[in-house]
């Protein structure tokens, strides 16, 4: 269990009976990025990529307060490889609720997942950040990651995966 100064939280591993809460945060991540409507992925889906017989496509941690049992935050992660350095772990998302931020939650859930990379003999964490989200960049900078800006996202959303497949 953490603890900052006016309450107390623990860092677990999501399960099956977060995936409301996972996307209720999902939501509010993308209010956050200016992006209300940009979210597709459904409960189901949650359910069937993170949690179902099949592959696992993701797997997660959720901040829970304790007192409440609310979950406040979540980080969101899966497995890549580079080319170059092997294994690494890929940060989708990392979130926490407004009214909790500032009190040391990202940078433990970072050092949870960095014992996560450490354990399944990653090279490197791998994440991205938005241009505008200074008090991110800070942030990130402040526990010593490496802001690139010699690299461009390059993406193909589902019509772009469609047009290239004619």
């Amino acid at each position: 269990m953490s603890q900052s100064s006016s309450f107390n939280y623990i860092i677990r591993s999501a399960t099956s009976d977060d995936v409301g809460d996972i996307l209720r945060l999902i939501k509010l991540l993308a209010e956050y990025e200016k992006e209300p409507n940009a979210v597709e992925v459904t409960e189901e889906t949650l359910l069937k990529d993170g949690y179902g017989d099949g592959e696992r496509y993701f797997k997660c941690f959720v901040v829970e307060a304790v007192d409440s049992h609310k979950i406040i935050g979540f980080a969101l992660y899966f497995f890549a490889y580079s080319t170059w350095q092997g294994k690494m772990l890929y940060l989708e998302d990392l979130f926490v609720e407004e009214a909790y931020r500032g009190h040391g939650i990202g940078k433990s859930i970072l050092k949870k997942l960095s014992q996560v990379a450490k354990d399944t003999d990653c090279c490197r964490i791998h994440w991205v950040v938005l241009d505008w989200n200074q008090k991110a960049i800070d942030f990130y900078e402040s526990i010593g990651a490496g802001i690139l800006s010699d690299w461009r996202l390059c993406r193909l959303d589902r019509r772009g995966i469609e047009n290239l497949r004619q």
